[in-house]
């Protein structure tokens, strides 16, 4: 998770080194709540000195690091803390010299329900294909506010996916031009908020004929039959197409002028060579001077070998 920098440690087999033994994984917090941290050896391993650290939860004691285990700790939830879930993390060094660790992850939510929800803006517009975060703030009785973007208790859905789809955590992809609408919803109990945020997804100058491309079980190491994007300039005037390319396990050749004439097409063959097994993604990107931005197209291919 973002602002949790930790070392990476070698896994042992069977009976673990270190163990958090409490709190449960999954556990709900609150902010200001003071959470006890107890971490164990399970294995009997004899630790040089153990500690344990939190994205934005605060030790009690900055200077304790326990020199024997089991030992317990206390981090601080800040009274401003976002809801949403944090990793707590113990880590420790043998007295053979060894890096072991163990984290688990907490859920910090308000016991109460608020007043209402606000975002940055209620509505969102793209001029390209892309993603926009929304920033979800509750406030509470009392005048206490929360950023509850990516709480557990908050839902995004989108009203037409072929538009826009929304993740858990309130990210915004769209997906081809059209109107839709992200309906957020705070539940807690039989209570429950809803906010509705606007997207419009503006047509671009050079409308591909399909905004994606998928390729099936193509071989590791050969090349799959080509696939057409046509490119058509939606505007009246000129399009300067500044560059194509395929990024990934694909590869893209075409016959577009330097400059498209209005209402004229071009084509775009895209082949997939995956160098490795599994779902294989990439992009295939269009540059012009009209929109000057970038269209990116997402293109997904399954090997096999």
């Amino acid at each position: 998770m973002p602002g949790l920098v930790v070392a990476i440690a070698f896994v042992a087999q069977g009976t673990p080194a270190l163990a958090i033994s409490s709190p449960a994984n999954g556990t709900v917090f609150h902010q200001g709540q003071t959470i006890d941290v107890s971490v164990t050896s399970p294995a009997h391993t004899a630790f040089h000195g153990v500690l344990v650290m939190g994205e934005k939860l605060i030790p009690i004691d900055q200077d304790v690091v326990a020199l024997s285990l089991p030992a317990r700790f206390q981090l601080k939830i800040p009274e401003d803390a976002p809801s949403r879930e944090y990793l707590i993390g113990a880590l420790g060094t043998t007295l053979a010299g060894t890096l072991e660790d163990d984290f688990i992850v907490i859920k910090v939510e308000r016991r109460d329900v608020p007043e209402r929800l606000s975002v940055q803006s209620p509505w969102m517009h793209f001029r390209e294909l892309g993603t926009t975060p929304i920033a979800l703030v509750a406030f509470y009785p009392g005048g206490g506010r929360v950023d509850v973007t990516e709480s557990s208790k908050v839902t995004y859905v989108s009203s037409d996916t072929n538009v826009a789809t929304v993740d858990r955590h309130g990210v915004v992809t769209s997906v081809r031009p059209g109107d839709a609408t992200v309906t957020i919803t705070y539940r807690e109990g039989t209570q429950h908020l809803d906010f509705v945020v606007a997207v419009e997804v503006s047509t671009p100058a050079l409308v591909p004929s399909t905004y994606s491309l998928r390729f099936e079980r193509q071989g590791v190491g050969t090349r799959s039959q080509s696939r057409d994007i046509t490119l058509t300039n939606a505007r009246s005037g000129p399009v300067p197409i500044v560059d194509i390319r395929a990024r990934g396990d694909f590869a893209q050749t075409n016959d577009c002028p330097a400059s498209l004439p209005g209402g004229s097409s071009c084509t775009v063959s895209v082949t997939f060579t995956p160098t490795e097994a599994g779902q294989r993604e990439g992009e295939l990107v269009v540059t012009n001077l009209e929109d000057g931005l970038e269209m990116t197209l997402p293109l997904t291919g399954l090997a096999i070998r």
